[in-house]
């Protein structure tokens, strides 16, 4: 499939401008649907959707850390495809979209588990005949975990994802990085650790955790070891993709732009073997920002790569 250039508007002149500015402009209005669900050993989470008509597909979109359905790109997304009767479901990570979870853990990059199951329910409690996902950011690295398990057979589109979680952690704790997005994933991420930590006591240091100002100290005190990394070298390591890009089951699209100030270019796979993945590189959109001409090009050119492959059926096992 032949992606459409991207041009970014002439008012945001830097990739900071264009991921600051997305995120802070009129997100379109959705009025999602909320359920609380059951996970397979005795945790919750918030499932937000849209229904849609019976006869059309299912698009099962994943956020990114410490994001939730009303993040941008999630309503950019939940709102054009419900305006052609798709039914949209947004399965928050544990611990997401305002409502705590019940066990010490939370999510990570690598978290393919919770993506096969959530897909498995919607795909139940959403019986339509076609069944899409599309993962932003760390969502987007889940997705790619879960997609190397053969299981998943359907087209999939990854936003702004990383693929080298060391470099981009070392990149996303320096200089205005730090001063800007670190500071903001850790407004929401170090209290609800802290809060799971008075009723957990033994799952991190807790004074520590009250002076983390990083996303690697975060890491390296509560993501690693509460998820059975040990360390956080460890988990960056294991949780990157680049590596299983390669091992991808499914029609793959992934869209980074060249200059998203949290993932360095330079850590974007340089080729694949893998006929089923198709990289979408523009100079321009920064971290999940893509204001610009076309209009919608990124919701359009999420369809359009769902349009350009036959869908097959997801096996049983999902």
């Amino acid at each position: 499939m032949s992606v459409p250039p991207f041009c970014r508007s002439r008012r945001l002149p830097s990739a900071h401008l264009e991921t600051i500015v997305a995120a802070l402009s009129k997100k379109p209005q959705v009025q999602y649907t909320r359920e609380i669900i059951q996970t397979r050993d005795n945790d919750e989470i918030a499932l937000d959707y849209l229904r849609g008509e019976k006869n059309k597909p299912l698009l099962v979109l994943f956020h990114g850390l410490e994001g939730c359905s009303q993040s941008r790109t999630m309503r950019v997304l939940a709102r054009y495809f419900s305006n052609q009767n798709w039914t949209v479901a947004v399965p928050h990570f544990r611990g997401c979209g305002g409502h705590a979870n019940r066990l010490p853990r939370a999510y990570h990059a690598g978290d393919a588990t919770d993506v096969e199951w959530m897909i498995a329910y919607c795909r139940t409690y959403f019986p339509h005949s076609a069944i899409y996902a599309v993962g932003v950011s760390l969502g987007g690295s889940a997705l790619i975990h879960f997609l190397t398990k053969g299981i998943f057979t359907a087209p999939a589109v990854t936003i702004s994802t990383p693929f080298d979680l060391s470099t981009c952690v070392e990149k996303l704790d320096k200089g205005i990085n730090r001063r800007i997005y670190a500071r903001h994933f850790l407004k929401t991420l170090r209290p609800k650790i802290i809060a799971k930590s008075y009723r957990f006591p033994s799952i991190c240091d807790l004074k520590k955790l009250n002076s983390a100002r990083t996303i690697a100290e975060i890491d390296t005190l509560y993501t690693a070891p509460v998820h059975g990394f040990g360390k956080a070298d460890t988990y960056w390591r294991r949780a990157s993709t680049t590596r299983l890009i390669e091992k991808v089951t499914s029609p793959l699209l992934c869209i980074n732009a060249l200059n998203d100030p949290l993932i360095p270019a330079a850590t974007l796979p340089a080729k694949t073997n893998n006929k089923l993945v198709q990289f979408s590189r523009p100079q321009h959109g920064g971290h999940g920002g893509f204001i610009g001409t076309p209009t919608d090009w990124l919701a359009n050119t999420v369809q359009d790569f769902f349009n350009a492959h036959t869908l097959v059926e997801p096996s049983a096992k999902e």
